[in-house]
């Protein structure tokens, strides 16, 4: 068995542990075998988003992970609002085309 197999094993019982322990602990499984996916997630977002990131690890560790987890939540929300405002722009703007308003 190599080495990865091993380590997949691994994680596999720690999360049917955790499971056993309930939600939290099953979130805390999750969150430490997450590695870099915080990190990789900032990147999708943006370089102001990795810097954002990368200063918060630099500032206080782990304690301010939740933050990033409110301005990711800040960011998604707004990037939603301005789409449902541009739907509803392009569909007044053909409600009033084929009406012939425009």
């Amino acid at each position: 068995m190599s080495q990865t197999e091993n380590s997949v094993g691994r994680d596999r019982e720690d999360l049917l542990q955790a499971q056993q322990s309930g939600p939290l602990a099953t979130l805390r499984t999750f969150t430490r075998l997450s590695g870099p996916g915080w990190l990789q997630s900032a990147i999708t977002l943006g370089s102001g988003s990795l810097a954002g990131a990368l200063f918060l690890g630099v500032l206080g560790g782990t304690s301010l992970l939740w933050l990033q987890l409110v301005a990711y939540d800040a960011a998604l929300n707004d990037k939603l609002d301005s789409f449902a405002a541009e739907s509803r722009g392009i569909t007044q703007g053909l409600k009033d085309l084929a009406s012939g308003a425009a």
